[in-house]
């Protein structure tokens, strides 16, 4: 029950900042030039903090969370670890978060977002690409992954052949995620192997459950319990923990707020179905709000009063 009030308790922020943003035009575009500034520097920050350790030049002290999640931690870049690659030790940028892939989402987002919540046109491309250099820094695979093939449909879209990516790049895609998800000792280096057993443990408890469960859940506690382990497995976590009444809500939200932006709904998607209930941090709704009134614009502007307002303000 608790964690099902924490849930409602989030989404009611999440109404609370569509609803304050919405009223007050000039408070979403201080906020908005504050979330940019951040984001410049936690993309230089990145890039310092690897150079700062690999050079020697910055001091790192460090510090264990759990048996497997090993930090170096400096107070004025915050934090990095490291990931094996065969006899290489790759660093990973992970900053003030918990993990290196859940800050290397933020950083996609604002690449995504760049044209809309960085309003200059002289500048978008430039905050767009910072941020593109912290999350290659993540070294994030599902990061990596995600703008490969964006980049590739960029190609053929410019070149006007959109129909050849989906004929044959999005076959190819998905019979090579069948394919590693059956072989996932294929992914070296990476969680894959551990998300394909949550995923199976996932299926074979939802399998399981009642009619009651399937609608309400059967407790987010619960759930982790009869998996024995971590439950990082996107809206599948949602749907043994608290029922399909609020997964389907939580879709709907998911869906309603960044349609706007194709390339927004699919990477907004595919995290939360990977990675975990991304969506529902409260950073997330925070951004997610920006774009959504960034890119709506022009219904502050059916109002005369409030078009005078900004007139003023700009």
């Amino acid at each position: 029950i608790r964690y099902v009030l924490s849930f409602l308790n989030k989404l009611l922020f999440f109404f609370l900042l569509i609803k304050v943003f919405q009223d007050d035009y000039k408070l979403m575009v201080s906020i908005r030039k504050a979330w940019v500034y951040i984001w410049f520097l936690i993309s230089f920050s990145a890039i310092v903090a690897l150079i700062g350790n690999l050079s020697g030049l910055l001091s790192f002290y460090k510090y264990d969370f759990y048996d497997s999640y090993a930090y170096q931690f400096n107070p004025l870049v915050g934090s990095i670890k490291f990931r094996g690659l065969f006899n290489y030790k790759l660093q990973q940028y992970v900053g003030w978060v918990f993990e290196a892939g859940q800050l290397a989402y933020y950083f996609g987002i604002n690449i995504i977002l760049s044209k809309i919540i960085y309003k200059k046109k002289a500048g978008y491309n430039w905050f767009g690409f910072v941020n593109m250099i912290g999350g290659l820094m993540t070294f994030s695979v599902s990061f990596y992954l995600f703008f490969i093939f964006y980049f590739i449909f960029l190609v053929f879209n410019k070149i006007k052949m959109k129909w050849l990516f989906y004929s044959t790049i999005i076959p190819f895609i998905i019979y090579y995620a069948i394919y590693f998800y059956q072989n996932p000792e294929l992914f070296l280096f990476t969680s894959m192997l551990d998300r394909v057993w949550r995923v199976e443990g996932a299926i074979n408890i939802l399998l399981k459950m009642n009619l009651m469960e399937l609608i309400f859940g059967m407790g987010t506690f619960q759930s982790r319990a009869a998996m024995g382990g971590g439950f990082t497995v996107g809206v599948l976590g949602m749907l043994l923990g608290r029922g399909l009444l609020l997964t389907v809500l939580y879709i709907f939200l998911m869906i309603k707020y960044t349609k706007y932006n194709n390339t927004l709904l699919v990477y907004t998607v595919y995290y939360n179905f990977i990675f975990g209930g991304m969506f529902l941090y409260p950073v997330s709704f925070l951004i997610t709000v920006l774009g959504y009134w960034s890119d709506n614009h022009e219904y502050f502007l059916k109002d005369n009063h409030l078009t005078r307002k900004l007139s003023i303000y700009r």
